[in-house]
């Protein structure tokens, strides 16, 4: 039969009691950097599944700009360059999308940049709207939230049928148009909150 021991445990020393507090901390630092890198992570997926949908409209603006090359001249000769060839080929081949990427890159600077200065004159905020405006008519080809698209909704101005309107077009539209300007100023107040 075994014996069990009946004395009473020694108390810890100082010493145990701050290492115990020391590794519970480091747990606690490692589990929260865990946590905020997973964030981080999730945070930076959604924001680039965002910056993919809200390019797509500037993908198709630029497939019809495109189509309107049919000649590019030297190509031949750029491709037979070394080093540099492949590169070249490689950004003919992948225009459209560089193209669209360019043309989106473009307006959503023009809508953020009375936000990234301090005191913006007038013709900032006028090339603001004018780039919002923009974005709206390629957003509305792109997703338009009227079934029919344009020509059945300008036939059937001002007395709109509420039944032909295709919500979730509509819902892509408005994520479309102000989701990067919504993310910025988000990621924005973020860091001047910590910090």
């Amino acid at each position: 039969m075994a014996r069990y021991s009946t004395s009473n445990p020694q108390p810890e020393t100082r010493t145990e009691q701050n290492s115990n507090h020391q590794s519970r901390s480091t747990q606690f630092a490692v589990s929260r950097k865990g946590v905020l890198t997973l964030v981080r992570f999730l945070a930076w997926s959604g924001i680039g599944f965002v910056g993919l949908l809200n390019v797509q409209p500037w993908i198709e603006l630029a497939k019809q700009i495109s189509k309107q090359l049919t000649n590019i001249p030297f190509l031949d000769s750029l491709v037979k360059i070394p080093f540099l060839g492949g590169w070249i080929e490689w950004g003919f081949l992948n225009i459209v999308a560089i193209l669209g990427i360019v043309l989106w890159g473009i307006t959503q600077l023009m809508e953020i940049l009375p936000s990234l200065t301090a005191n913006p004159s007038q013709t900032v905020i006028t090339y603001r709207y004018i780039a919002y405006a923009f974005e709206a008519i390629i957003c509305f080809l792109r997703f338009p939230p009227y079934e029919g698209g344009i020509n059945t909704l300008i036939e059937d101005s001002p007395y709109w049928d509420a039944s032909l309107i295709d919500w979730w077009l509509l819902v892509l539209f408005m994520v479309t148009m102000f989701s990067f300007e919504a993310i910025f100023h988000l990621i924005r107040n973020i860091r001047a909150s910590l910090g």
